[in-house]
Order: C-alpha cells, then sequence, then structure tokens
C-alpha cells in the first residue's frame, strides 16, 4: 500500500511540474480552434456575394478541407508541447491510415472526383449528361455522387468515380445560346 502512495505521489508532482506545459497545450490548440472559426466565418462571408451555386459548393469543400488541416495542426502542435512522442503516435497513425484508406478507396475515389468535378466544372445544374445507359438532367452535385433526373422523372445517383472514368455526354443547359459549329 506504502508503495502505491509513493506511485501516486509521484504521478501527482509529476503532473503538477507539467502543468504549465498542458495549459500552454490546452490554448494553442484553442488559438488554432479560434482561427479555424475565423477562416469559417470569412469563407462564408464571401461566399453569401457568390449567385453561382456550383462555385459556393467548391469553395465549401475546400473551407472545410482547410478548416480540418488547421486543426490538425493545432492537435499536434498541441500535443508535442505536452509531451508526447509524435514519432510513435505519426507511425501508429500512418498505419491505421494506409488500413482505413485500403478499407475505404472507393469512398475516397467518389470523394475525390466530387472535388475535380466541382472544380472543373465538367458540368453543371441544369445540364443533361448520358453516361452508360443513364442519362436525365444534372439536379445535384454532391462530394461523393450526382443526381440526374430521367425524362420519366426517376432519380438516378452516380457515383463521382463513375462520371471521371467513363465516357459522358453533355448538352448544357443553355444549348440554345451557343452558335452552330461549322465544320473545318
Amino acid at each position: 500500500m506504502q508503495n502505491f502512495i509513493q506511485n501516486l505521489e509521484q504521478y501527482l508532482q509529476k503532473f503538477i511540474d507539467h502543468l504549465p506545459l498542458y495549459l500552454l497545450a490546452v490554448l494553442v490548440f484553442m488559438l488554432f480552434w479560434v482561427a479555424s472559426r475565423i477562416e469559417k466565418v470569412i469563407v462564408h462571408i464571401i461566399v453569401s456575394k457568390f449567385k453561382d451555386k456550383e462555385k459556393i459548393e467548391g469553395i465549401l469543400i475546400l473551407e472545410r478541407l482547410g478548416r480540418s488541416a488547421v486543426l490538425i495542426l493545432g492537435g499536434i502542435l498541441a500535443l508535442s508541447l505536452a509531451g508526447v512522442n509524435l514519432t510513435a503516435l505519426m507511425t501508429g497513425l500512418g498505419l491505421v491510415g494506409f488500413a482505413v484508406g485500403f478499407a475505404l478507396k472507393d469512398m475516397i475515389s467518389n470523394f475525390l472526383a466530387g472535388i475535380i468535378i466541382l472544380i472543373q466544372r465538367l458540368f453543371k445544374i441544369g445540364d443533361y449528361i448520358e453516361i452508360e445507359k443513364f442519362s436525365g438532367k444534372v439536379i445535384s452535385i454532391e462530394i461523393r455522387h450526382t443526381l440526374l433526373r430521367e425524362d420519366d422523372g426517376k432519380i438516378i445517383i452516380i457515383p463521382n468515380s463513375n462520371l471521371l472514368s467513363k465516357i459522358l455526354k453533355r448538352t448544357p443547359k443553355d444549348y440554345e445560346k451557343y452558335p452552330k459549329f461549322r465544320n473545318y
């Protein structure tokens, strides 16, 4: 029992000795959290001036990624200040990340394809597209999939990775205002 009390006293003394570092780590993480919130507010103020829904969706996706990066960086810095061995932590996270990435490769593929579609603006809401045996009017471009409304009113959900890897035929919603192309 005496040994247990001595160990407890040692741990308590060690905690008290490191308390300023722990408080500094919490303060640093809070500063990064506040910075991520400020970034979110600034982006939303800027986005409120946009009219084009596709641009807004793309910017908001990049805003979420940026905010996550700021929070992760703040967490890593805070853990480092608190005295956590980051080498072992990063090694473990790398192995877990590899396993999760392999397990979620289709979802990650659709996510990245969604970002590419939103950035490159391959098609817009209202365009008529055909891919493989499906065709319809684009009603929504989400981060992992795109929704089409067929001529009979049915909704088709197409994973975004298919939209990048398959042949896609697109008719813009404002097709009539384009001049007729000449044969050269």
